[in-house]
């Protein structure tokens, strides 16, 4: 019923909306740094050297580091994980707690 949906309910999806997005954006971004760094270097490659197609080898390399970081990251990414999921249940118990 629409009692359920209150103003301390609407505050705490907003809030654990932009909790979410706050940590998508941590986890991404060493990834997102990575790829716009290799970017950076493919088209200054590209520029120095016009006649090699750079391109050709720019796509396996950025698959290559791409899958080398999801490994070195995959033990932090454990210990992040960890630690939202009990967040992730305190806010659970937060919006559950407003509908009533």
């Amino acid at each position: 019923s629409s009692d359920l949906l209150t103003a301390a309910t609407g505050q705490t999806v907003v809030t654990g909306s932009a909790n979410m997005f706050r940590v998508a954006l941590r986890l991404a971004a060493p990834a997102l740094i990575l790829t716009l760094m290799m970017d950076v270097g493919i088209a200054v490659m590209a520029r120095a050297m016009p006649r090699f197609q750079i391109f050709f080898v720019a796509l396996p390399l950025k698959l290559l580091v791409g899958v080398f970081s999801l490994v070195v990251s995959l033990q932090l990414f454990q210990a992040v994980f960890s630690t939202l999921f009990d967040e992730f249940q305190d806010y659970l118990m937060t919006l559950l707690a407003t509908m009533v």
